[in-house]
């Protein structure tokens, strides 16, 4: 069986607050369960605090072996080994050879046969293409789909890669942007961790994840100053209050690896995002708990909603977003006949969602793992600079 690996450069981080790592996780362990060996192949910079992200590591992890600069462990059940380069991160993001070097000996020494790429992992693409070793490289940003237009060589070296987008949305920009061909797989979810967050509902509560400054917490303030006798609960930092202090009615849980705890707590979904989203997560693990969600038009979050949920236009005028939102949230938690009918949409989207999810990863399998088992990755001369 191939021998898959995620290759990161500082973009891994041992809390799995960002949803775009909760779903690299997830793909990994799902190719597992498909027999696959997988592995995680992190490399740090020598100014990072080490201590305590080994310190992460130990307490969501285990088993963690240090060999000089090498650490290994089993992270989320998966192989994780990182490496700290001898180089401050400043000089790592402005010189590709040490970086590049020494994830190339790393993918030799590893016996890695295919490679997981994403974002703004430039360097891990460089050096997948200098070892030889197929792989994907998935967009779960829009940003970064915008910062590859910039330069012609990665979006050379990408020609020698399966470009994976992670939305409909995101096949668009990366056709648009980078002239780019791409395989659409969304992203990988396990519902059966937010299953067991599903309990009786009816009791009206509204939450919100604000894992960015940009996810709509101006929208869903004003939202709970309007509704004073609604209980919102807001997971994540992302929450600015320009001194005015939180609403009474607002409880902040502040940042948490584990999200089942969110959705146990709530009702009613708000995903107000004020950027682009390439999917938005959130709505599936939501919709797998029975939970409904009103969200933004915009980027991928309608994909996500499938055809439940409501969704809001987006407007310059936050204050009339958040009457819209307001207005929703009375047709949802209206009567207790409109929620069940609510609630049986999310949960029929998310069965969809893992149904499509099985097919998506079997098809990759047998399209990428086994057509690439012993081949090198195309080359043909050096990227432009």
């Amino acid at each position: 069986m191939t021998h898959v690996a995620w290759l990161s450069l500082g973009q891994f981080n041992p809390r799995v607050g960002v949803g775009g790592m909760r779903s690299t996780l997830s793909r990994l362990r799902a190719l597992r369960e498909q027999g696959y060996p997988v592995s995680i192949l992190d490399f740090l910079a020598n100014d990072q605090d080490h201590e305590g992200f080994d310190r992460l590591l130990s307490e969501y992890g285990g088993g963690l072996e240090q060999d000089g600069s090498t650490c290994r462990c089993l992270f989320a059940g998966l192989s994780y080994v990182h490496q700290v380069l001898p180089r401050p991160w400043f000089e790592l993001i402005r010189q590709q050879q040490p970086a590049v070097g020494a994830i190339v000996a790393a993918l030799r020494r590893e016996g890695v046969e295919y490679t997981f790429t994403f974002d703004e992992g430039l360097w891990p693409l460089q050096a997948a293409w200098r070892a030889r070793v197929p792989g994907a490289h998935f967009f779960q940003t829009a940003g970064d789909v915008r910062r590859f237009a910039r330069n012609p060589g990665y979006i050379w070296l990408l020609k020698h890669r399966t470009v994976v987008a992670t939305s409909r949305f995101m096949q668009g920009l990366i056709g648009t942007h980078l002239g780019l061909d791409s395989l659409l797989w969304y992203p990988c979810i396990d519902l059966r961790a937010y299953r067991q967050a599903a309990h009786e509902r009816g009791l009206g509560r509204i939450g919100f994840s604000a894992t960015g400054g940009a996810k709509g917490w101006q929208v869903v303030e004003q939202v709970a100053r309007r509704l004073p006798e609604r209980q919102f609960v807001v997971a994540g930092h992302g929450v600015r209050t320009d001194g005015r202090g939180l609403p009474e009615n607002v409880m902040l849980l502040g940042h948490i690896a584990d999200m089942q705890p969110f959705y146990a707590q709530i009702d009613l979904l708000l995903v107000p995002s004020m950027v682009e989203e390439a999917f938005g997560r959130v709505v599936i693990e939501a919709a797998a708990a029975g939970i409904p969600s009103v969200a933004n038009c915009i980027g991928g979050l309608p994909e996500a909603l499938g055809d439940s949920g409501a969704l809001v236009e987006v407007r310059d005028d936050i204050a009339a977003m958040a009457e819209a939102y307001v207005g929703a949230i009375a047709g949802m938690l209206g009567t207790p006949d409109s929620y069940a009918r609510e609630r049986q949409r999310a949960l029929a989207r998310a069965a969809a969602y893992e149904h499509e999810q099985h097919a998506a990863i079997t098809a990759f399998c047998a399209r990428e793992l086994e057509l690439h088992v012993g081949r090198p990755s195309q080359v043909g001369g050096a990227p432009a600079a």
